[in-house]
């Protein structure tokens, strides 16, 4: 067993604002991925990029020289003599997004970070590793746009049955007359992150029309009345309201009942509706 810290180093990420950004080859990685290009890079070949503010512990991997801006750090090959891409898979199990300590801005502290410790195998037991998550992930990827292709084909045949928002087939209502709009407000959940506990869901878990638990956190919540709106009912349909993934929605199963919902996520209590069939409608709009 080893400590984070001895294998590895968090460099720290450099400011680079749009205006000085000049286009070109290299990708420029904030926290949540690719925000523009740049014609000379910051880091030396593949780079693991890891948000440090806002979207705090969050990974991305660059397969080339890239330039991680300053709301990030970032792992090459000069600060470290693991394998790049097995240790990306590491810091994917480490939990780094639960280290946050900032109330207000999400961040991360690398120190925190480097205590963190697990079993590093020899160099070559390390690629083998890589190599066979690759090959999964491949798979995953597959698996992603299978769905992509099924979601849009139930677009399509939502359509066919109940029309468009421009050429209805069915009697048109005022969705604020058939449900109840609940925002979470701005509580900040990240002191009550726990490895147990009720299922916290973030605006990353929604997806379109379904909800996905495969980086669901939980949460030991206080008990007040504040929080105990925030909790969802089976027939719940969610709504996320800021960031980048705005406008996603997914009904709530009993699987998810009761769970508690993030500050970036809205709940729509549902009156007379089937909850599918009103996530259906709104992805349409």
């Amino acid at each position: 067993m080893k400590e984070l810290g001895s294998i590895c180093e968090f460099k720290y990420g450099k400011s680079l604002p749009d205006k000085i950004r000049n286009g070109g080859p290299f990708p420029v990685y904030g926290s949540n991925g690719i925000v523009g290009y740049n014609d000379e890079p910051l880091t030396a070949g593949e780079t693991i990029i890891i948000g440090r503010k806002g979207s705090a512990g969050a990974l991305q991997y660059s397969l080339v020289a890239c330039c991680p801006i300053d709301t990030t750090y970032y792992i090459d090959q000069t600060c470290t003599k693991v394998n790049l891409r097995w240790l990306f898979f590491t810091l994917q199990n480490l939990g780094l997004g639960n280290l946050n300590k900032h109330v207000a801005v999400p961040g991360l502290n690398r120190n925190d970070a480097y205590e963190k410790k697990f079993h590093v195998p020899p160099l070559d037991e390390q690629k083998r590793i890589a190599a066979v998550l690759d090959k999964a992930n491949a798979l995953r990827l597959q698996r992603q746009e299978s769905i992509h292709l099924t979601e849009r084909l139930l677009q399509s045949t939502f359509i066919d049955m109940f029309g468009s928002e421009t050429s209805p087939r069915c009697k048109r209502v005022k969705l604020s007359d058939h449900l109840n709009f609940i925002t979470t407000g701005g509580r900040s959940w990240a002191k009550y992150y726990s490895d147990d506990g009720a299922k916290f869901i973030r605006s990353l878990d929604v997806q379109m029309n379904e909800i996905n638990d495969t980086q669901m956190i939980h949460v030991t919540p206080p008990k007040n009345a504040e929080a105990e709106r925030t909790r969802t009912q089976t027939g719940d349909v969610l709504l996320t309201m800021t960031g980048s993934l705005i406008g996603r929605v997914a009904p709530v199963t009993e699987t998810y009942s009761g769970a508690y919902v993030s500050q970036h996520v809205a709940i729509l209590r549902t009156k007379g509706f089937r909850p599918e069939f009103l996530s259906w409608a709104i992805s349409m709009v």
